[in-house]
């Protein structure tokens, strides 16, 4: 069955009095009373490049029942809710993520558009041709990401040890630049997808970054550093301080998480989907048929009761 075979047609009438006959396609049909019924559906394990039209075909030995397996996990858009694997997930933090997060202990107030410009050693004074704009500034983690750059895996160096110094532009107009500064060695630099996005303790709430570690296991959720303007966060033994000196052990062992994009990536993504069972198929393929066939209705919702499965507008 082909999904949208079954969808009714309508007749729309454009201005000039011409008339075209279309699919209504603004009808739908959701499971959401099926959806807490587990007697009805078995688990599948996907695997990596798997689509819905393959697994049908394999399960139901139909391809055209992808919209039976998008429909059993309320998949509306494919795109954003179906499962992403180690490929694809590659794919968006390449596209979306592939700069660099600078981390100085200085308090900067970077903003976008500034310019992080490397240290030429060998030109006395002068920058290199190797540099990146910045894209955002978060004065809590004092971090500075930059995404339009130019710097290669072999101009620049990630983590805390054997950094390089950078300049700081920024434009005053007219294509003039000024130096935010002297030169500057960031704490650490760390891809995109690998530097952090905020504190979080294990029982799942977001912790300040000016958090004070009291001991190397422990720490008083109350006792956060509110610094004055003119002294670092990083004066003291922080959570951020930790972080910036590359110690995420210390901070792991006090029951905190460094969560980066990649651990958000990570924690959501699943390679189990729901289908339904083989016997209950027919079935609920009949109710799709007779609910989209309605007239008046723009959106059903298929039901489980003792009498069997039915569905309502």
């Amino acid at each position: 069955m082909e999904y949208f075979n079954n969808f009714p047609k309508l007749r729309y009438k454009f201005p000039n009095n011409v008339s075209v006959e279309m699919l209504d396609i603004f009808r739908n049909v959701k499971m959401k009373r099926l959806l807490d019924k587990p007697e009805l559906f078995e688990y599948y394990t996907l695997t990596d490049g798997e689509r819905p039209e393959g697994i049908a075909n394999k399960y139901y030995e139909d391809p055209s029942l992808y919209w039976l397996v998008l429909m059993a996990n309320d998949i509306e858009n494919i795109n954003t809710e179906w499962p992403r694997f180690s490929a694809d997930q590659d794919r968006v933090l390449s596209n979306q993520y592939s700069g660099y997060a600078f981390f100085f202990d200085d308090e900067m107030k970077l903003q976008k558009g500034d310019i992080i410009a490397k240290y030429d050693v060998s030109a006395e004074g002068t920058v290199s041709g190797d540099y990146g704009v910045v894209y955002d500034h978060d004065f809590s983690l004092n971090k500075t990401e930059v995404r339009n750059h130019n710097f290669t895996s072999s101009t620049i160096t990630t983590g805390t040890s054997g950094l390089s110094t950078y300049y700081v532009f920024r434009e005053t107009g007219n294509g003039q630049f000024t130096t935010l500064g002297n030169q500057l060695t960031p704490k650490r630099i760390e891809n995109l997808r690998n530097a952090v996005l905020y504190f979080r303790h294990k029982d799942g709430y977001v912790l300040s970054p000016s958090l004070k570690l009291t001991t190397a296991s422990a720490f008083n959720n109350l006792d956060v550093n509110l610094y004055p303007t003119n002294e670092k966060k990083t004066s003291v033994t922080t959570v951020l301080q930790k972080y910036l000196d590359g110690q995420d052990s210390i901070i792991q062992d006090s029951n905190i998480s460094v969560v980066t994009i990649q651990t958000e990536l990570d924690e959501n993504s699943s390679n189990t989907i729901r289908l339904i069972r083989k016997e209950f198929a027919s079935l609920i393929v009949g109710e799709v048929k007779k609910l989209l066939s309605q007239s008046g209705t723009q959106s059903s919702i298929i039901s489980l009761s003792s009498e069997g499965i039915g569905g309502y507008g």
